[in-house]
């Protein structure tokens, strides 16, 4: 990952880095699928729950790793 997605913050302070780290680590809990298809689909479902839910309650780590 680039020096920019370390820093490129997104929704709550969570960085594109946090995003990238945590949808490879959901993607590996569908062995099944195309690992790359696992990713894009975990890292689309973080994103959508970060910017969907309301800033008094940021989500937590395992609240993105549950939507992925």
């Amino acid at each position: 990952m680039s020096d920019v997605a370390q820093i490129a913050t997104l929704a709550h302070g969570y960085t594109m880095d946090h995003i990238d780290r945590l949808a490879w680590s959901a993607a590996r809990k569908y062995p099944t699928l195309d690992p790359e298809d696992a990713y894009s689909a975990a890292w689309h479902a973080m994103v959508e729950l970060l910017y969907s839910i309301d800033a008094a309650s940021p989500p937590t780590r395992f609240d993105l790793s549950a939507a992925a």
